[in-house]
């Protein structure tokens, strides 16, 4: 499409509130896999929103939106984090105790309860707009304040004020965020789901269908789903069937840098460990990583608890961590390193096989031995077990085991499958 548009010497003209802005489409101007931002330094008309066209016009331009949000001179609010900021859009919502961003002319409010002051200046073709931290501590319990700071960001920048912000959050495995969200390893993410209803709706659109996506409740009653990215992007939404895309998800490859990134990892006796030599219980009692530049790590377990931490500095403390499984190393939003710990189980599932180990597991034929059965024997060596996988190991004759032995390791490695699903 972006190679048409060129060879068509074709146009995308942005107009605002008296003044516009036309950019050639070719791949100087645009980006041919992801979302390309235009800059404007101009406001929108006055109903909020730039007027999108495409010249010469024709059936290509169907393919783009015909309209982008923007504010009026009200103002808007933006939230940020270090994945970037957005606007939030009308019709969204904000929630307490988290900083935003209001870009105005001026702003002030009447309620204590919303703490603010500039942080900037934006110079724009038709003035200066100033840009404040805004903070909302509200609780719901006071429902006649709650609702009245409410009404206050409807009627100046039309987002509704909600305990709980509906949102989608990826957490394992970690994704890349480049105009959409791509999985570093696994293209089925494990999200949580969080809004201000008791039981929150998901949303999948396909072509022109809206599809319900099936929520889950753990034991603790936080709510996830799970979603399978493809080559095309997965669009979701929470708790609006027909307005409004919360994420989108799409497989994609992360091209690896030139650059050399280095990090190790210290137990807290002081003893440096590779990877391949940890087991489960190898952050139990916390540790250090030292590293070469500004990295995001990432720590989950066969529990589904996950742990993010950002590294700022040369050498960092990790928490606790327990059930160790996989650990994914995120540089520079795209290079990735990424692990699954083929031998961490948990003591429980050495549990388990103690308890078949007490039966009569040595009968039937000598069949010859799976190479994985090899991996799952020196984890029961290394991580518990180590009397039972020498007794095992004892058997082998000829590269065979007797196949009682093969179906009770079979049994205890798909029993630890099921539960990291």
């Amino acid at each position: 499409m972006l190679a048409y548009g060129s060879a068509q010497n074709a146009k995308v003209i942005i107009r605002g509130n008296r003044a516009s802005r036309s950019v050639s489409i070719n791949t100087n101007n645009f980006f041919p896999d992801s979302a390309t931002l235009v800059p404007v330094n101009f406001l929108p008309s006055d109903n909020g929103v730039f007027k999108i066209e495409v010249s010469p016009g024709s059936a290509y331009s169907r393919k783009w939106s015909n309209y982008a949000e923007g504010f009026t001179s009200t103002g808007a609010i933006f939230s940020y984090d270090e994945s970037g900021g957005k606007k939030v859009h009308r019709d969204d919502s904000i929630s307490p105790g988290r900083q935003y961003y209001v870009v105005a002319r001026h702003f002030s409010c009447p309620f204590s309860e919303i703490s603010y002051n500039s942080v900037g200046t934006l110079k724009l073709q038709n003035g200066n707009y100033q840009v404040y931290s805004i903070t909302v501590n509200v609780s719901l319990q006071d429902e006649r304040r709650y609702s009245q700071i409410s009404d206050f960001f409807r009627y100046r920048f039309g987002v509704g004020l909600l305990e709980t912000a509906p949102e989608i959050i990826p957490l394992w495995p970690p994704v890349i965020e480049q105009d959409v969200m791509i999985p570093t390893k696994e293209s089925r993410i494990f999200c949580a789901v969080t809004s201000g209803n008791d039981d929150p709706s998901v949303y999948s659109y396909v072509g022109n269908q809206v599809l319900s996506v099936p929520v889950h409740t753990d034991q603790s009653g936080q709510k996830h789903i799970y979603v399978t990215a493809g080559t095309v992007d997965t669009v979701l939404s929470v708790d609006r069937k027909y307005v409004g895309r919360e994420i989108l998800f799409r497989m994609k490859e992360i091209i690896p840098s030139k650059s050399r990134y280095e990090f190790s990892f210290v137990e807290p006796d002081g003893k440096s460990i590779s990877v391949d030599e940890m087991t489960s219980n190898t952050f139990t009692n916390g540790g250090t990583i030292t590293v070469n530049a500004k990295m995001e790590l990432f720590l989950g377990s066969l529990d589904h608890n996950y742990l993010h931490i950002p590294l700022r500095s040369d050498k960092s403390l990790l928490p606790t961590f327990q059930n160790l499984h996989a650990i994914s190393v995120v540089v520079d939003g795209g290079v990735v390193y990424s692990y699954r710990l083929q031998t961490m189980y948990r003591q429980q599932d050495g549990d388990k096989f103690n308890m078949q180990f007490d039966s009569n597991i040595y009968c039937g034929e000598y069949v010859p031995i799976p190479r994985w059965a090899f991996h799952l024997l020196e984890t029961l060596r290394r991580n518990g077990s180590p009397v039972i996988a020498q007794k095992i190991l004892t058997h082998i004759a000829d590269g065979k085991l007797p196949i009682g032995v093969i179906r009770a390791l079979e049994k205890l490695r798909s029993a630890t499958r099921r539960d990291w699903r």
